[in-house]
């Protein structure tokens, strides 16, 4: 395997492990628009399902 390509996977790889998922944005979403009652029954209902 050429190292270029091994540069490449850890660049791609380290971009995918920063990026936020769906639901970070969802709970974000939720704590922007609802408050805070509502960010800890969207965290629980994340963290349950």
């Amino acid at each position: 395997m050429d190292m270029s390509n091994i540069y490449l996977f850890i660049s791609i790889s380290f971009i995918l492990l920063i990026s936020p998922g769906p639901n970070t944005i969802y709970v974000f979403t939720k704590g922007m628009t609802e408050g805070r009652k509502a960010v800890f029954k969207a965290v629980l209902a994340a963290s349950l399902g």
